[in-house]
Formats: structure tokens, sequence, C-alpha cells
């Protein structure tokens, strides 16, 4: 089947998943455009019409896509989205099609609050309009997007799929000493230093760049992850699971122990909807369908003793094995979602 495609993101990891996506069917991208090449993340209107009025972005991607798909932040796609807005254009694009693939806010990067306000009408008429509504198809990673794009709207207009990540990675398996694979690893943000630490005053562990830890399939060789969550939701947690990574991280209360210490956040649990009290209910590690994935401590002197075991006594849950078997039920059901949207 030939259609073309095009896919505007600024992500490795969700430009992977939505090329598996597409390989799944025998289809490939025609063109990938990384917004980050050109502009930092939360396109203005003012700065969408420029793209649209002089760099002609928009006539671009409606002359010549049948399928776009648009990853990561969505706000990359604003100019695109203000072209389909516009009656004079809408008829005379050629855009079938529009998946917008939510993985890290629907608004992500917008700050100025009449601009955001423009943004959020902008999209409610898109999808109150039926000559954009029904090509326009929402798709979330995770439930904080969903969650969060209701509350921000006050509606649930979006219309979101859950369709979750595939969790693929092309890392090449690296050779580890023995005794490296006897320890448990650390991979290191600029937010979580203080944490980093705290934990060398404890026991050694293996500290790993966040740009060099080689994935899941790598992590998957040492003893354990202990990983304290910079997002709501990863890429890189999908890989993990996959991959079958024992992972230890921080029970609600230590957390939010943690984002008491300035150098640490959560990136959007203290916006929107903390105060209904339900923020770790959306947040992927602590939720209802995925937390049994993890192992979790409440001090620094239970991490130690849960560090202190062999991989074997750890893991008394199967992580190893069942995490992979899970994930693969999961890839079934994104797969679907994927085909239903593709081939409608």
């Amino acid at each position: 089947m030939a259609f073309k495609k095009g896919l505007i993101n600024g992500h490795f990891g969700v430009s992977q998943d939505v090329i598996y996506a597409l390989s799944l069917f025998n289809l490939t991208y025609t063109q990938i455009v990384d917004p980050r090449r050109f502009a930092p993340y939360g396109h203005s209107k003012k700065y969408a019409d420029y793209l649209n009025n002089v760099e002609r972005l928009g006539d671009y991607f409606c002359d010549n896509f049948e399928t776009v798909i648009v990853g990561d932040t969505i706000p990359d796609s604003r100019f695109l989205l203000q072209r389909l807005d516009e009656e004079t254009y809408r008829g005379k694009c050629h855009i079938k099609k529009l998946i917008l693939f939510t993985t890290a806010r629907f608004d992500y990067g917008l700050n100025i609050k009449d601009d955001t306000e423009d943004y959020y009408k902008l999209l409610k008429n898109l999808m109150l309009n039926e000559n954009t509504s029904n090509r326009i198809f929402w798709f979330a990673n995770n439930p904080w997007e969903i969650k969060y794009a209701k509350i921000k709207l006050d509606s649930d207009i979006l219309n979101f799929r859950l369709v979750r990540s595939f969790g693929v990675s092309n890392f090449k398996l690296r050779n580890i000493t023995k005794e490296d694979s006897e320890m448990p690893v650390l991979i290191s943000y600029p937010n979580t230093r203080e944490f980093e630490f705290l934990l060398k005053k404890n026991f050694d562990f293996k500290l790993l760049s966040k740009n060099a830890y080689g994935g899941g399939v790598n992590l998957a060789q040492y003893k354990c992850l202990i990983q304290i969550p910079y997002q709501v939701s990863t890429m890189k947690m999908y890989e993990n699971l996959r991959a079958g990574v024992i992972t230890i991280i921080p029970s609600k209360r230590y957390l939010k122990f943690l984002m008491n210490v300035p150098s640490y956040e959560l990136s959007a649990v203290k916006d929107s909807f903390e105060k209904e009290g339900q923020s770790f209910d959306y947040i992927d590690y602590y939720s209802k369908e995925l937390n049994n994935f993890f192992y979790e401590f409440d001090t620094l002197e239970e991490l130690k003793a849960m560090v202190s075991k062999s991989k074997e006594e750890l893991d008394y849950k199967n992580v190893r094995l069942n995490g992979p078997l899970y994930w693969k039920i999961v890839n079934l059901e994104s797969e679907r979602s994927w085909k239903n949207v593709l081939f409608s």
C-alpha cells in the first residue's frame, strides 16, 4: 500500500517507536522533520504563522503527505494545526490522517498565558469542526497525558486513545564484567545528583550516563536498576519492561520527600491536578497496571538491604520473565490501535 507519510518529531525514542509501528504493516515514512533543528519547544502562534507565511511549511505538508504523525510534543506541529484551521486552506490540504502521538504534555513548552489559551482554542475548534476532526487522531502513550489534557481543556474533546509505546530499541549488547553484573546501576540525571551523593554514602553502585547507558538490553545485565522517576512516563521505562530489567523505585512517601529537595523535580507532577490527591494514580511507575513490575524502597536503609541480595532473591516477582511477557500483550494492543487508524 503506497501513501506518503511524514513524521514531525524531535525525540529519538519516539521516532524509533513510530518507525517500528509502521514496519509492522510493511510501511515506511517518507520524511522526518526534526523541530529541534530550527526551534526550541513550545511554538507560539506568531512563530507558527512565520513557518506558514514565510517558510510555507504548512503548505509543504498539505501538498506532499496523506498521513502525518507528530511525536513527543504536539506544539511542534502548531503551524500545521493552524493551517488546517484556516477555511481557505482546509479544502486544499491533502492530509487525510494527522496522528498526534503525545508522550510529553499536549501543550509542552507553552508558557505565555494568552498564547496558550489561543492554542487551546485552536485545538477545540479543530475537534468541533467535522471537516478537521475526522482526520485528527490523538494518541497518548500514558494515562497522565489524557488526564492532564482533560483538566487543562475542561473537556474530553480530544478523544484520546491510550496507545502504549512498543519499547523497542536498537542498542547492541555490550560485554560487562562479572563484578559489574553483580552491582546495582543508576543512570545519572541533573535532577538526581543529590540522591546519587546520598547513595554513595551507603553502598557501591555503577553510575551510567543518560546518553550512553545502552538501553534496556544492557541494563538487564546488571543486578538491578535504581530508578528515580524524572518524568511521569518515559520511553526508557517501556524499553526496560520489554527487556526484563529489575527496577527499584522510591515509594510514594519517599518520592514526596525527594520532591522537596531543591534540585529534584518530577516534571508535571506539581502542575495541574496534584491537589486532587490522585497524581500518583496516573504516573506509570505507580499505576495499577504497571506498579507490580517494580520494587519499591521506603528508606535508604531498606534500599541498601534490597541491593545486597542476589539477583534471584531480589526478583521474587520474576520481573525478568513477567515484564517481557506482559509487554508482548501490550504490544499486540498497540499494534491493533495503530492498524485501526492507519487503515480506517
